[in-house]
Formats: C-alpha cells, structure tokens, sequence
C-alpha cells in the first residue's frame, strides 16, 4: 500500500512521518509550492511529484491532506485528469467536512481526523500514541489497515461530522479563550500576563486533572456549585459589561450542572438574568 499525500501542511507532513516510522511505504508529496513538498520528500526519503496526476498513478492511497477550502478544489482537479481512479483509495483530514465529495472519485474513501492541535509538524511517532482518530465510511479493509498501523479510532456518521466537530472546537478552542477571559481579568489586578499564567497554571491542571478522572459535574468546584449566591453577585458587579455577559452565559451553563435546592437556583438563575450597571 503505497500512500501519497496532496498538500504539505503540518498534519499532512506529521502523519506522513507516523506513516513511515510504521513502515508504511510513502510515495510522496504534491503541493502547490514545490519547495514544500521538495523539503518533506527528501527528510522522508520519498519524491516530491511535480504534478497532482504523477503522484495519484504512483499511488495505492492518496491522502487530500490541504486546507478544508481547497478539498473539492482538489477533488475537481482529480475529475478533470480523467483517470480510473476505482481502485485507488482517497482520504481527506478535515474534522468539519464527511466524505460526500470524495465519493465523486471513488468508492473507496474515508476521512480521518486526529483530535491533537498541530501548531508544529510533529516528527515522532509518539506524538500519536495516546490520540483518537475518528474514521467515517470506513469499510472493514481500512479499519484494519488503522489497526494494523496502530490508530486508535473510533467511526463517527457522516450527518454528525459537523456536531462532531464543533464539540472538538469547543474542547480545543475555546478553552483556550476562556483561559484568556480569565487572565484578562487579572490584567486589571496588576498582574503580568507570563506571570498570572504560571500562578493559574496549578489550578488549571488540577482541573484538568480532576476532570478526566471524576467527570465534568463531579470536578466542579467554586461559587455556583455551592450555591453561593452573594460571592457571584461581587463578581458581576466587579465586571465590565462585555466580561459579565460572558460570565453569566458561562454561569447559566455552569448552574445545568449542579444539584442546588430550587429556591437557591431559581436566585442564581436571576442573577444572570438582571440587567446590571
């Protein structure tokens, strides 16, 4: 099975070195940008192809590994060589889009997304240990083959791509954007940015921490999981408009998780309901 990846991005060029540390045989690299695909083809001892057809005729399994927009760009690309591509076997990246337009190739497709952030190309098989990749349309060869070379899967529908998705932007990112929110608070306290991360940062992995082994509702802790009604009312007050109408969002949110008595919940529930000055 000879893999050969169109595009030469981060992912793309991550995955293709898990690939080869697995023995998986790499055919190469087409990108737009020759010197992309020229640099990753010589550090993995394969050949960087100068056209999009070469590389799909000297392939088994042709990974679509470019930006989400581009991907029906490159399907269209694939249609107009007017090559029987039936037997070659076509996977994209994406974890927004299923693999409705690959099937305009072939009958042979599948995507296969990573729930890791690649803010570099990663180099080492470790990197993809202890990750989940979920598979859709995967018919039972291509659910050995990610078996065979070592993925943890899962399969997902293909209507639920999109949910599937926004849920990984959400855990991924937005996370990161409450972090900010909370260090932007603490701009107004005094303190500098490097270091307000590092004093949080116990507190967040402890979260963290927490989270994985108790779950979301037990790891809970703070002001609206025990009903603490006139702690969440200082900290509203003390907010400026744009922060409290995060706040109470993330607090209206947060108060589905706990078990309070009603009347203190129905008091919380009006608190992020007031319109405050």
């Amino acid at each position: 099975m000879r893999v050969g990846f169109i595009g030469a991005g981060k992912v793309g060029q991550s995955f293709a070195w898990y690939l080869k540390h697995q023995g998986v045989d790499i055919s190469g690299f087409y990108s737009r940008r020759m010197e992309s695909s020229s640099a990753i083809a010589s550090a993995l001892n394969c050949k960087a192809f100068e056209t999009i057809g070469a590389l799909v005729e000297q392939s088994d399994m042709v990974g679509i590994t470019v930006n989400d927009d581009q991907i029906n760009v490159v399907v269209d690309s694939l249609i107009n060589l007017g090559l029987d591509l039936k037997t070659k076997f076509f996977f994209h990246m994406s974890g927004v889009h299923n693999s409705e337009s690959l099937k305009l190739l072939s009958e042979r497709v599948f995507t296969l997304h990573p729930l890791k952030a690649f803010p570099k190309i990663e180099t080492s098989s470790a990197h993809f240990q202890n990750i989940y990749f979920s598979l859709e349309n995967a018919d039972a060869f291509i659910l050995k083959w990610t078996t065979d070379i070592g993925l943890k899967t899962f399969e997902i529908q293909s209507d639920k791509k999109v949910k599937y998705h926004a849920a990984a932007a959400i855990l991924s990112n937005y996370m990161v954007s409450i972090i900010d929110f909370g260090l932007h608070q603490l701009d107004d306290v005094g303190l500098e940015r490097r270091f307000a991360l590092e004093a949080m940062w116990p507190l967040i992995e402890d979260t963290l921490t927490n989270i994985k082994k108790l779950g979301p509702k037990q790891a809970l802790t703070g002001p609206i999981a025990r009903g603490d009604i006139e702690t969440i009312k200082m900290h509203l007050s003390c907010l400026d408009a744009e922060s409290r109408e995060l706040y109470k969002s993330l607090g209206k949110y947060t108060l589905t998780l706990v078990d309070l008595d009603v009347s203190t919940n129905l008091a919380i529930q009006s608190l992020f309901e007031e319109e405050w000055k």
